[in-house]
């Protein structure tokens, strides 16, 4: 998973190829609006501007936490970065377990968590809103 960002974050083709998923860009792993990108990862024809892009998109997160793996070897990682006004924004990047270890499958859209406590009105904690 950190080698998947890292790679990003270099801009490094043949590592990100290296931290995806065989699998990805199939229709039964990866969201119908990530298919294009996780296949030029593979396949390593993964233009400069999209890159920018990738990169772009996962700056500043990290990661905060996971799900239970599924008996199909699937594991969804929960990324975190601070939003304006006290806010969160997440992600969730599903990997898939396969002989040469965890590879990223799709990466979720943003979602932001607001912050209860600048509205007004007492109470502490989060409530989650999916843009």
């Amino acid at each position: 998973m950190n080698a998947f960002l890292d790679a990003v974050k270099a801009k490094d083709p043949a590592r990100l190829k290296e931290a995806t998923a065989l699998h990805a860009g199939q229709p039964s792993e990866t969201r119908p609006q990530n298919k294009k990108i996780f296949e030029a990862i593979l396949e390593e024809s993964l233009s400069p501007d999209d890159l920018d892009e990738l990169a772009k998109k996962l700056d500043g997160y990290q990661v905060s936490g996971s799900n239970d793996a599924t008996s199909s070897g699937r594991l969804g990682i929960t990324l975190h970065k601070s939003g304006a006004g006290g806010s969160f924004l997440q992600r969730t990047i599903t990997v898939r377990k396969e002989k040469a270890g965890w590879k990223v499958v799709d990466i979720s859209g943003e979602g932001k968590l607001e912050s209860m406590n600048g509205g007004g009105g007492g109470g502490g904690g989060m409530r989650g809103r999916r843009r």
